[in-house]
């Protein structure tokens, strides 16, 4: 397009196959490229490091940043307002989106970009998202859309075509993996896409986790685990205070060790059509059996409620690319307000797969958190918390 020529234009590259595309198509057409990488904690592009180096080599500059902390915190974040999405998603692309598009956005924008652009091509759930939030975090720069570039879809009629244009130019040695699959990963969960996972019939299972252990396979026995959370916020693992990426890290860790593993979800997308989807996160899986059980201790029926319906809402403003706006605030300040009530720490034990909560310990008790005592007296009385 020569729209584009001598124009500064910035690409969120993650190694993913369309968005290494677009950038060298880009740099084609006479556009001054940077590439912009994130290190959020992925587990799904180990060569990456090869492939920036590659990109250097064709004359693409490519500005890497480190986000696993803010990645690490925006996940807590999460679990705090227990925002996910239907069939208990963690909503971690939609996460990851907002992350990316707000912190690297405000870089572009700092450097005064004229055009931003990625790799979501298909008009769906990502491009819903970043053409959101760029509207947000860069009002001033523009959005460079692929598929809506009758020369881009002209070349690149299929995601084959998109392998062979690239290994002619940069020779990457596992571009063909890439054809019928994609993933897309950080420390909040790993996504897994392919031609045969749209089947409803096939058996996910078959898909080998990046971040976890299948169930069956495991031979840890039975683990446990305590979490400690302080107003609605975990803050240590095992009587050990640790950053928030060390929280997730170590989670994660311990919770796939133990098969804590996939789940398959059919989930009605952006635009109202059903797709199936294949995740993993297995830490976030386990501190939010944490978090349940407090909720379950310090709530009434009246606060769980409400507490389930902000978050339920909350989690369907991530997951369609609207976390910056300001209903989604008012949710937040809102969710927040219930959930500095909960501190205490959370014994959980882990199976193959399986997260029970063993016992709570050091609630604050509150006067309205009435405790049926049952066995009091020789009959049925009620006291306040343990009074």
């Amino acid at each position: 397009m020569t729209i584009l020529m001598g124009k500064k234009v910035g690409v969120f590259v993650s190694g993913g196959l369309t968005a290494s595309v677009v950038v060298h198509y880009l740099q084609e057409k006479g556009a001054d490229v940077t590439a912009f990488w994130a290190d959020v904690g992925q587990y799904d592009e180990p060569k990456m490091q090869a492939f920036l180096t590659k990109l250097r080599s064709n004359g693409i500059a490519v500005e890497s940043i480190n986000l696993r902390d803010k990645m690490s915190d925006l996940a807590l974040e999460v679990l705090e307002m227990n925002a996910s999405y239907e069939g208990g998603y963690w909503n971690t692309t939609g996460a990851l989106r907002y992350l990316l598009v707000r912190e690297i956005g405000s870089l572009m924008a700092s450097q005064n970009f004229d055009y931003f652009s990625h790799g979501c091509v298909g008009g769906g759930n990502d491009q819903k998202r970043f053409s959101q939030y760029g509207s947000i975090f860069m009002p001033d720069i523009q959005e460079y859309l692929a598929w809506k570039d009758p020369e881009f879809l002209g070349r690149f009629q299929n995601r084959s075509d998109m392998v062979r244009y690239l290994s002619k130019i940069i020779g990457y040695d596992h571009l063909d993996e890439k054809v019928d699959s994609s993933t897309d990963s950080c420390l909040m969960g790993t996504s897994y896409e392919s031609t045969e996972m749209e089947s409803l019939s096939y058996d996910f299972y078959k898909t080998e986790p990046l971040m976890s252990s299948k169930p069956w396979l495991t031979n840890n026995g039975v683990s446990e685990i305590e979490v400690t959370v302080k107003n609605g916020r975990i803050v240590s693992l095992d009587g050990r205070d640790l950053s928030p990426y060390l929280v997730l890290n170590k989670a994660n860790q311990y919770a796939g060790s133990n098969g804590v593993s996939l789940k398959s979800v059919i989930e009605n997308r952006v635009q109202d059509t059903k797709c199936r989807g294949v995740y993993e996160s297995p830490g976030m899986d386990l501190l939010s059996a944490a978090l349940e059980s407090l909720r379950q201790a310090y709530f009434d029926k009246k606060v769980s409620k409400e507490y389930l319906s902000l978050s339920k809402d909350l989690g369907t403003l991530l997951y369609r690319g609207q976390y910056a706006t300001e209903e989604a605030r008012r949710m937040k300040e809102a969710l927040k307000s219930l959930t500095n009530l909960l501190s205490g720490r959370v014994t959980l034990r882990l199976y193959r797969g399986l997260i029970q909560t063993v016992a709570i310990h050091d609630m604050d008790e509150l006067a309205h958190a009435l405790h049926q005592k049952r066995f009091v007296d020789g009959g049925h009385i009620w006291r306040n918390a343990d009074a």
